[in-house]
């Protein structure tokens, strides 16, 4: 079995806890995102690999025209869109999801 195979295994079983388990750094992707928010602007297409479940994708998008999410464990795709869709549904929110974002796997 490859090192490779292995390693999507382990993010495929991850992916479910990885953003409870990722909210800890809250205030590091914050810091991330202002840092580079300042380098983007509405005509540009970001196309962001290795995005997990989506914690710098959400905020960077609403800068960009189109922002690609992509992640090679289809696991972490399939909990950034359901994270997109509790987020489009949540009418209070101060920001909207951006249409600019998509998640894929890649």
């Amino acid at each position: 079995m490859k090192h490779s195979d292995n390693n999507k295994r382990f993010w495929q079983r991850f992916a479910r806890i990885y953003g409870l388990f990722m909210k800890s750094s809250q205030l590091l992707y914050d810091s991330i995102c202002r840092e580079i928010s300042p380098a983007l602007d509405k005509n540009m297409e970001v196309l962001e690999l290795a995005c997990g479940t989506g914690q710098l994708s959400f905020d960077l998008a609403n800068y960009v025209r189109r922002y690609e999410a992509t992640d090679f464990s289809e696991a972490m795709i399939e909990q950034a869109k359901k994270e997109q869709l509790k987020s489009k549904a949540a009418a209070m929110r101060k920001q909207p999801v951006p249409e600019s974002l998509v998640f894929s796997v890649k």
